[in-house]
């Protein structure tokens, strides 16, 4: 009996020192929550684990990023916010740096009147979340960066138009699904080159600075009075290089390490190492015909054409891309 007695209390002091281990696994939720009809982001949305009942709130750029200490499986995720229906999540179905959209509560807008809710809104190379979700293996998405300029031509329904705001889609340079949090650049509006067609002279210009891992940044640009005196004109990115923007990326190639004597060539994969400046840009899939350019040579424009192979009926495909670079205008 005393020796099965030692057997259990050796059993009992084993099982309370692997409880901690087990409990109190460490998780990050983080992403972005938008309007489910609009797609724009939404500040100010509670973000809840319910059962460990820890919170936090979306900033301006819809953003939340929730430390979870002791994360328990069960768990569920709620949003809510004034106006919109609440959404729970199971933990479970949570996914990396995921979207979540909220549906606007009709029952909460009694008595508030709503007028234009169908009025169009002009939006050049414009990009919903579909195209940019990076989870959906049937998009798929490459990074984008250039070493100083990107500009794609915008081409407005008439003169005199006014942007209001403009948007960027980034991602990680290796991992589509997760920015690398802080990024500073510059966006521009920028002539057409009367004689090559290409960007011309800064119109407008500004700064962005981010310090989250946003992927959708919607910036208002309405107190700044763009108006254009032309209906075509360059949307531009401009890279800082600067070492707080500086990234290393990694990757692997193909080299020769062999010769043999009858002059075949023998591979192997080795590391590669570039250095890229944020932001990395997101280009997508779109067979829509685009005009666009990158700079990687001061004052040197050259025409972009990445493009991405899709496998079809298992053969790769290369497809047209975009860089999720858009405005918003008014006239």
């Amino acid at each position: 009996m005393p020796a099965l007695i030692h057997k259990h209390l050796i059993a009992c002091i084993f099982a309370l020192l692997l409880l901690p281990c087990v409990s109190s696994a460490q998780k990050i939720f983080e992403g972005q929550v938008l309007d489910k009809e609009t797609e724009a982001t939404i500040p100010g949305v509670t973000v809840i684990l319910l059962k460990e009942k820890k919170g936090t709130q979306t900033n301006n750029r819809g953003y939340y990023k929730l430390l979870s200490t002791d994360t328990i499986a069960t768990d569920t995720l709620q949003f809510t916010s004034v106006g919109y229906k609440t959404l729970k999540i199971a933990v479970s179905a949570y996914e990396p740096n995921m979207f979540v959209t909220l549906e606007v509560d009709v029952t909460q807008l009694k008595g508030v009147t709503i007028t234009n809710s169908k009025k169009k809104i002009p939006q050049i190379h414009y990009f919903r979340m579909a195209n940019i979700k990076t989870n959906d293996h049937n998009n798929p998405t490459l990074p984008f960066d250039a070493q100083y300029m990107f500009a794609v031509l915008a081409k407005a329904e008439k003169k005199h138009s006014r942007i209001t705001s403009l948007k960027v889609g980034r991602r990680g340079f290796n991992d589509p699904n997760r920015p690398t949090g802080y990024a500073q650049f510059l966006l521009h509006i920028l002539s057409v080159d009367a004689t090559t067609g290409k960007p011309g002279q800064k119109i407008y210009t500004k700064q962005v600075i981010v310090e989250d891992n946003s992927m959708i940044l919607d910036i208002d640009v309405s107190a700044d009075n763009w108006v254009m005196d032309t209906d075509n004109f360059y949307i531009g990115v401009e890279w800082q290089r600067t070492p707080i923007n500086e990234r290393l990326v990694t990757g692997i190639d193909e080299i020769v390490w062999k010769t043999t004597a009858k002059g075949t060539q023998r591979l192997q994969d080795a590391p590669t190492y570039r250095m890229v400046y944020q932001p990395s840009l997101i280009a997508f899939i779109n067979g829509k015909k685009y005009t666009a350019y990158y700079m990687n040579t001061p004052g040197n424009w050259q025409r972009y054409n990445l493009k991405i192979s899709y496998m079809v009926m298992g053969t790769p495909v290369p497809y047209d891309t975009h860089i999720a670079l858009s405005a918003t205008l008014t006239y």
